[in-house]
């Protein structure tokens, strides 16, 4: 398993029920007509439910591929209010020869008033205006944010390198202020919701990391799913295809592999026998598996 600069647009443009159409100004929603959803400013127009208005995600540098296929957006709001929040990890994300534990997430839910006004002074504030010069730290392989924002208006979208403010030294003082003002719209959006629960997703990707085969470690977890070949149609990595496969379970198999890769952080051994490095990742509603570049 080794490592790899991570593409900032690595998953996000898979959400079809939601991201689809923030990524793209004509877009008007799902294949299915959603009235439901919030007011987001002050001449009523109303939202789909299943609309993603606000994601914040963060990645690239050079990150071992486990950590890539195993991304989850930092915050992600509905157009019904909800709220996803992953879980902080409890290590620093381990080495390249690891499998890391599935992301744990949680979910809230945002006030109507309260979401209208957030994406309105978002909109207001300019933040993710084209012409917003945030700067260009000189420093290499560090983490790019990503920030996406659809409400009543057109849907907007900025990626900014070396966000953390212990970058900001060297930039001018607009730059400097950009940034601090974006920062402060980041965190602002993960404090909307009050009482989170953990969330249990219905659907999970199982991502095959297809490392070199070689002897069984001997500390592999049971995997609870389905046998390997009837998820992936072969047991060797690498056998039919040039690179990690993925596949989508559903239902009674996403909860179980879900629970035990929250778990695990190590290859997982099927009922057969076959051992395999999988890393498996919730996916958000509406989010479309296996579609990431």
């Amino acid at each position: 398993m080794g490592f790899e600069r991570q593409s900032l647009h690595r998953h996000t443009a898979g959400l079809a029920l939601g991201i689809l159409v923030a990524l793209t100004a004509a877009a008007c929603g799902s294949g299915h007509d959603v009235t439901s959803g919030v007011p987001t400013s002050t001449d009523g127009t109303r939202l789909p439910a299943d609309r993603v208005v606000w994601q914040v995600d963060t990645g690239g540098g050079l990150v071992p591929h486990a950590f890539v296929a195993n991304d989850v957006p930092e915050v992600t709001i509905y157009g019904d209010g909800r709220v996803f929040l992953p879980v902080p990890a409890e290590t620093d994300g381990g080495s390249a020869g690891t499998v890391p534990t599935a992301v744990r997430l949680v979910q809230g839910k945002v006030p109507q008033t309260k979401l209208r006004d957030f994406l309105d002074d978002v909109s207001a504030s300019g933040a993710l205006d084209e012409s917003v010069d945030y700067g260009d730290p000189q420093v290499t392989d560090l983490l790019s944010t990503n920030v996406r924002l659809h409400g009543a208006g057109q849907p907007a979208e900025v990626d900014v390198y070396a966000l953390m403010a212990d970058f900001d030294t060297g930039l001018t003082g607009s730059q400097q202020a950009a940034r601090r003002k974006l920062r402060d719209l980041i965190e602002h959006s993960r404090t909307l919701t009050g009482a989170t629960k953990e969330w249990v997703p219905d659907r999970v990707e199982a991502i095959d990391l297809a490392v070199p085969e070689g002897a069984p470690s001997g500390d592999a977890a049971e995997w609870p799913g389905p046998p390997f070949i009837d998820v992936f149609g072969t047991v060797k990595p690498g056998a039919t295809i040039d690179g990690p496969r993925c596949a989508e379970l559903s239902g009674d198999d996403a909860a179980k592999a879900y629970a035990a890769a929250l778990d695990a952080g190590r290859p997982f051994v099927d009922d057969r026998g076959a051992e395999l490095q999988v890393v498996v990742r919730a996916l958000l509603p509406g989010e479309v598996a296996c579609e990431r570049s």
